[in-house]
């Protein structure tokens, strides 16, 4: 057995997996009969799906309600799945103030820093 191709077949199965991908989240969508087409146009895994805009399916002469289904699909995707970065994080920033502590803070210096009056 050759240990040579280990490297080149996991790309395979990852080009595979996302493919996949695809076929179940169109699927589950019952827009399955799209899958040719959007491999065809080169859209095989969910990032390039995610970027398609509705004029592109109208350029793929998607039907008007598969259209609206597909679009529908694609924003609660998104909700669930965040694979596009978004520049307003909903998402709460963990405090600054360092990490928590279970107990009361009462009794901790506020400043630690020695200041001179002088």
């Amino acid at each position: 057995s050759s240990t040579g191709g280990a490297a080149r077949d996991s790309v395979a199965d990852t080009k595979a997996e996302k493919r996949e991908q695809v076929r179940a989240w169109l699927a589950s969508a019952n827009l399955e009969e799209y899958y040719g087409l959007l491999l065809s146009e080169g859209f095989d895994d969910m990032r390039s799906i995610m970027a398609l805009e509705e004029r592109d399916l109208d350029e793929m002469d998607f039907k008007k309600g598969h259209k609206k289904r597909f679009l529908t699909a694609m924003a609660e995707y998104k909700e669930t799945h965040d694979t596009l970065p978004t520049p307003c994080s909903s998402m709460p920033l963990p405090s600054a103030a360092g990490p928590s502590s279970s107990g009361p803070l009462d009794g901790v210096p506020s400043s630690t820093s020695h200041s001179s009056t002088g």
